[in-house]
């Protein structure tokens, strides 16, 4: 998925900085002349359309993130929307085209260029900027998030009416889904995407299009309905070379790359003659790659080829160069899975299940589940080795019955086979049992660690964005000195919101810790937890003077063992939601409070924390707390969001 991803991102690098090549193609003269052509010149457009040369000859060198930066300040200074916009873009993408990338810096980049756009109508660059942040989502797996953000990019692309908007977006959705195996709505999406082409679209949007419809037929393998994408892509690519014929070294990947699924549409379609001579043109392409990554298309799809034609060791060959690039660059991530798996594949094809095996358990140390392939694969040996040894047998007991050996002989050779029936039977109920166990114990762990990862990707990006924001607008206000008051006022608010924000997410999570671990520092008095009810509500209404609060609080005091601040802070929750809860000024809470049986009751209606169309991570994470730390005091704790209602009860402890 990495490998799939990190191509689609190089893809979209390409169209945003117009196709120009990503190294360094123009010599040290043409460098050195723009840059004393720039530094003679004053300030003004002239001079920032020699940097725009400057920046594009040099872009992902050492020296060009420094001109992209000059750039970006001069065009600040003479407040060009367009060109801050476009050198801010500049600078983003140095830091995405890095090996490790920079994805911190690339998000403040992107947040930065993105309103600067859009206030100027720049809609290509905005959309493209836009399409950046999505696949930097999925490039950290963050699915949701991404899938959140090009829905939001798709219905602004309607309302503006940008064609080139709505593609880009259709293709972010379709990129969403197809990270997630959601393969009926990937096509969908590409399906509807593909019907824009009827509009008025950019070249390099249509390019990129196509490619990843390719790119999802070849990974379900419907490769027969490769044709009439191929035909358009080669269309498409040759448009934009005869419109601009100095991009003929950016598009080379785009070339090799439509060889490549040329070569899978007719190895599939068993036209041979054509697919070697797409092989050949491939060749000739793979000598002038700009991005290494491409080189993996390439051996994948000429791997698949050599298996179609039974030639295993060239597959293998080009499989262990695959792996050695990836190994060489440090990714021992779902890249190296990836090609293991493959490897495994072609060995299992060539019919080397002994070393299939073994490549497998290599891959299963990295995903730590063993593939059903080649569990299958194992069972049908053991099937083939009982199947030889029923044929020897067979063979013995007919020779001795020709020869007319002693019938001791024969009762024995019978016995043998029936014995042999019933181990083999014992075997396969055996193997069975164990493959339905790993089978439950694989779903349970797969299970497992998706809620751990939904989680931790949650919590990180809920972290994330008021910790951007914090340190966004505070460089701003450290830095800016052209800020209004409105502004410095204005900036200061969200900071102290989203320091809160940030704040009560963090005590939340250490709170939580604590309790699930057991090792949370009660203070324990003896309090009256009815009194503690009373305090509460009296809180919220000083906070809240506008609400309507109505109480139906017991006389009868209820004294127990507790820690009545964390109770208070429970109470107040239920009353009056978390920090980040969305309040109304007409609110109406209601709150009762009933002693009976040992166990002090109450219910709060129409709570703010139980209202079905506020609930956000923070306030899930509020009701966790909250009912850990009732169930400490051997209470309990209901939330009914359909009546928007929270249950409660404090007893003995246990």
């Amino acid at each position: 998925m990495r490998r799939w991803l990190t191509t689609l991102l190089t893809a979209c690098l390409l169209c945003l900085t117009g196709g120009e090549t990503a190294r360094a193609t123009g010599d040290d003269s043409l460098t050195d002349s723009l840059l004393r052509r720039a530094d003679s010149l004053p300030m003004g457009m002239e001079r920032m359309e020699v940097l725009r040369k400057l920046v594009r000859a040099t872009q992902m060198t050492a020296q060009g993130i420094d001109y992209a930066r000059r750039m970006f300040r001069e065009a600040e200074a003479l407040h060009h929307d367009s060109l801050t916009a476009y050198s801010a873009t500049l600078i983003a993408n140095h830091f995405f085209a890095q090996k490790e990338r920079d994805i911190d810096s690339l998000t403040y980049w992107t947040a930065y260029a993105l309103p600067i756009a859009k206030r100027c109508k720049y809609w290509n660059m905005y959309f493209l900027l836009h399409k950046t942040r999505v696949q930097t989502y999925l490039y950290t797996e963050h699915y949701e998030h991404a899938l959140q953000a090009a829905d939001e990019m798709l219905r602004e692309a309607k309302v503006v009416g940008n064609a080139d908007g709505q593609l880009i977006a259709y293709s972010c959705i379709a990129n969403s889904y197809q990270s997630t195996k959601r393969f009926k709505e990937t096509y969908d999406v590409l399906m509807q995407a593909y019907r824009l082409f009827d509009q008025p679209l950019q070249t390099a949007n249509k390019i990129t299009l196509l490619k990843q419809i390719l790119y999802y037929l070849d990974v379900v393998h419907r490769y027969s309905e490769m044709q009439p994408y191929l035909e358009q892509m080669e269309r498409q690519l040759h448009h934009m070379l005869a419109l601009h014929p100095m991009m003929a070294r950016a598009l080379n990947d785009y070339f090799m790359m439509l060889e490549c699924f040329s070569v899978q549409y007719y190895a599939h379609s068993e036209q041979r003659e054509l697919a070697e001579e797409h092989i050949r043109r491939a060749q000739q392409y793979k000598g002038s790659l700009n991005f290494e990554s491409y080189y993996l298309i390439y051996a994948n799809a000429l791997s698949t080829y050599y298996v179609l034609c039974n030639d295993y060791n060239r597959a293998l060959a080009l499989n262990d160069s695959a792996l050695a690039r990836v190994n060489r660059n440090g990714s021992l991530g779902s890249r190296n899975i990836y090609y293991l798996e493959q490897r495994a594949g072609i060995l299992y094809s060539k019919g080397d299940y002994e070393a299939a095996l073994a490549v497998y358990r290599e891959a299963k140390v990295q995903i730590d589940s063993l593939s059903r392939l080649i569990s299958d694969a194992q069972l049908e040996e053991i099937h083939a080795l009982y199947r030889l040894d029923d044929l020897q047998m067979e063979q013995r007991a007919k020779e001795r019955h020709a020869l007319l050996l002693m019938l001791g002989l024969l009762l024995m050779m019978i016995a043998m086979a029936v014995l042999g029936l019933l181990h083999r039977s014992f075997v396969q109920r055996r193997l069975h049992r164990s493959q339905q166990e790993l089978q439950q114990a694989k779903s349970v762990t797969e299970k497992t660690n998706d809620d751990k990862h939904r989680f931790l990707a949650t919590m990180s990006h809920a972290i994330r964005v008021p910790l951007h924001s914090v340190v966004g607008f505070s460089q701003m206000l450290a830095t800016d000195d052209t800020l209004t008051e409105e502004q410095r006022t204005e900036y200061g608010a969200i900071v102290q919101h989203d320091t809160e924000k940030l704040l009560f997410l963090v005590n939340s999570i250490l709170d939580l810790s604590r309790l699930e671990a057991g090792m949370t520092k009660w203070q324990l008095t003896e309090a009256d937890l009815v009194q503690v009810c009373r305090d509460a509500l009296n809180s919220v209404q000083l906070a809240h003077p506008r609400w309507q609060m109505e109480a139906c609080i017991s006389d009868t005091a209820f004294m127990l063992q507790a820690d009545a601040a964390r109770l208070m802070q429970v109470i107040v929750s239920m009353l009056a939601g978390v920090v980040t809860t969305p309040l109304r000024d007409d609110e109406l809470v209601s709150l009762q409070i009933s002693v009976a049986g040992g166990f002090l009751q109450g219910i709060v209606e129409h709570s703010p924390l139980a209202d079905p169309t506020r609930q956000t991570q923070e306030s899930h994470l509020r009701h966790d707390v909250n009912r850990l730390t009732l169930q400490h005091f051997g209470g309990s704790y209901q939330v009914d969001e359909e009546q928007g209602s929270i249950r409660f009860s404090v007893g003995v402890q246990g």
